[in-house]
């Protein structure tokens, strides 16, 4: 029974799984930005818009135009604009073009438009784009005490909105930023949106709740305590690697009875490896000294990197007294390759996703 405990605490497949999950289910309920009870005055005082887009869409000569979803955040956007400084995503500065936007386009004042961030092929997920915002207001406007309005689709609206006030709080130019959340209701989904998770409401709902929610949670603890993270993912690393040296001052070779602990402790450094690659390519990406790609491939390199590590310890029997039973569909050892696939699928999984 011991053991079997031991193995389920273990960091493998099924406690990265839940808990994902229930950061996903719980902070679906959990955020409190809220429309302000007299936003339309305060969108009107605000000195600054964040307008984030929502999707792009290509005409028939292959150009990007901004699509459904974006031209109805400018229209209803444009009803509060005025001398205002408009950091915008590509989906809406594309708006400014549309023949569908040409009466709200009369409605702008004085307004002036900054690209929020390079656009290329590579998607820019909203708590990067929150970052590269505050990076731009920043750069055009030496005020502390700003107030900012954000315009986005109605269901991201208050993840914007929370990854925008979360950031704010990690420097001290952007403590002082007032954010001014409206009432932005019925914006459409857009079908042939090039982004598969913005072409349908229930496509969208399953991925703020299993993907975009837990990645911008897990995101924001690792900037804040990413070093701790790493510090765990090395210490569990290691864990295995001291605790074979010492057995094996012991024991010449491993005891069937002990093979559980072995593969227990297996578990637990592969799970370290995704820890640590974790917090370090968030820290990197913090920091600017990493493109925030380079993830996948480095994610990819050490999934293969840690399947041939498994391959090698399954195949290394010279170190048993006993050749671990590990083709056994059922049983301990059997139990514990499971895991183990597991762990690695879904840490493979968790590198891409962050």
């Amino acid at each position: 029974m011991r053991k079997t405990i031991y193995r389920c605490i273990s960091l493998s497949f099924f406690f990265w799984i839940v808990i994902v999950y229930c950061i996903g289910i719980l902070s679906f309920g959990g955020y409190t930005q809220k429309p302000d009870k007299h936003w339309e005055k305060e969108v009107q005082n605000s000195q600054v818009i964040v307008a984030f887009g929502f999707g792009l869409t290509k005409d028939s000569l292959g150009n990007f135009t901004a699509g459904k979803s974006n031209e109805a955040i400018f229209n209803r956007m444009v009803d509060f604009a005025g001398n205002k400084t408009i950091i915008a995503q590509e989906g809406i500065l594309l708006a400014l073009k549309s023949k569908n936007c040409k009466i709200a386009n009369t409605k702008l004042k004085n307004d002036r438009f900054v690209r929020m961030h390079p656009h290329n092929n590579h998607y820019i997920n909203t708590f990067d784009a929150a970052r590269f915002a505050l990076e731009k207001i920043r750069s055009c406007n030496t005020d502390k005490h700003l107030k900012i309005c954000i315009f986005s689709h109605d269901k991201q609206l208050k993840r914007a909105a929370s990854d925008l006030e979360r950031i704010a709080r990690t420097e001290e130019q952007w403590r002082n930023y007032t954010f001014v959340i409206p009432d932005i209701k019925n914006i459409p989904f857009d079908k042939n949106s090039l982004h598969f998770q913005t072409r349908y409401a229930w496509i969208y709902f399953l991925i703020e709740i299993f993907f975009s929610r837990p990645r911008d949670f897990i995101t924001f603890f690792l900037i804040k305590w990413g070093w701790l993270t790493g510090a765990i993912g090395i210490f569990c690393i290691l864990t295995y690697y001291l605790f074979l040296i010492n057995y094996r001052k012991k024991h010449k070779q491993i005891l069937p009875k002990d093979e559980d602990n072995i593969m227990s402790l297996f578990v637990l450094s592969n799970s370290g490896i995704w820890l640590t690659l974790i917090s370090s390519i968030i820290l990197l990406h913090w920091f600017e000294i990493i493109h925030f790609t380079f993830n996948i491939w480095i994610g990819l390199m050490l999934g293969l990197i840690i399947g041939i590590r498994i391959l090698m310890f399954w195949n290394h029997s010279d170190m048993y007294a006993q050749k671990p039973a590990l083709g056994e569909p059922i049983g301990k050892m059997g139990a514990g390759c499971f895991a183990l696939c597991f762990n690695i699928l879904f840490g493979g999984m968790l590198g891409i996703l962050l």
